[in-house]
Order: structure tokens, then C-alpha cells, then sequence
């Protein structure tokens, strides 16, 4: 750590830089960075737990 002038601190650590893809590359027409695997448990889920609504709510309906 070294002290500037104006009594601020500066740190000497470096910092980390990420590449990040370009659009083209991340967002493709499928939604491939979902495997096949994690869309079945999702679906399935969803399907559950709007079946489950659908159960609390016959009466209303």
C-alpha cells in the first residue's frame, strides 16, 4: 500500500480481468447452455407444482 499525495491509499494488488464471449457465441437459437438433463428436471417440476396449484385450487373453480 502506498499513500498519493491527497492522503488516499492505493493498493498494489492486481486486478482480475474475465473474458466474456461475445453475443454471437453466448446466445445461439437453442438454449443449449442447458443440458438436455437439468430441461427434464425443470420441466417436470413446473409441471408438479402447477398440478399442485391446480389440486388447492378445484374448488374455487
Amino acid at each position: 500500500m502506498k499513500r498519493i499525495a491527497d492522503g488516499t491509499k492505493q493498493y498494489k494488488k492486481r486486478q482480475k480481468v474475465y473474458a466474456v464471449p461475445r453475443g454471437s457465441q453466448f446466445f445461439k437459437d437453442k438454449p443449449t447452455w442447458l443440458s438436455f438433463e437439468l430441461m427434464q428436471y425443470l420441466v417436470f417440476h413446473a409441471a408438479k407444482f402447477t398440478y399442485a396449484i391446480a389440486f388447492l385450487c378445484r374448488k374455487y373453480f
